[in-house]
């Protein structure tokens, strides 16, 4: 699993929790995921980096998206780079590219926004956001 679904109710930083719950105001039809692992590190998304996934955001040829990889009764969190038909992983030695045929492997929605969450020496946290494509909001 490359994310994890989170609500901001669940950040423990108070400062970050009123920036995400925000950011998500600003979209008709978006959710809040957490990166778990290194499948998209030459993306850069870094494991512990916020994400919002618009599920109505236009996917464009390179957009970061969050897929689900239906397999054995499973359902895999995945976030890839889409390169219609195939999504693929975005680090060094990367696993074969997936197929997108709606069924198996099927698109949840585009990343629109990273927040990376960085610790500096003035503030408990301070956070940087990157904003991907927006659309429909």
């Amino acid at each position: 699993m490359d994310a994890e679904q989170v609500s901001p109710e669940e950040v423990a930083d108070l400062m970050l929790r009123e920036q995400l719950a925000g950011v998500l105001k600003g979209y008709r039809n978006a959710e809040l995921w957490r990166v778990t692992s290194n499948s998209m590190l030459d993306a850069p998304l870094l494991p512990g980096d916020f994400l919002i996934v618009d599920l109505d955001g236009k996917r464009q040829l390179g957009s970061i998206v969050l897929a689900i990889q239906h397999e054995g009764g499973r359902e895999i969190v995945l976030l890839r780079a889409h390169f219609p038909p195939k999504l693929f992983a975005v680090r060094p030695d990367p696993p074969a590219p997936l197929l997108v045929d709606g069924r198996n492997v099927t698109i949840r929605g585009v990343v629109a926004v990273r927040l990376q969450p960085e610790i500096n020496a003035q503030s408990s946290s301070a956070s940087r956001f990157t904003a991907g494509a927006r659309s429909g909001s």
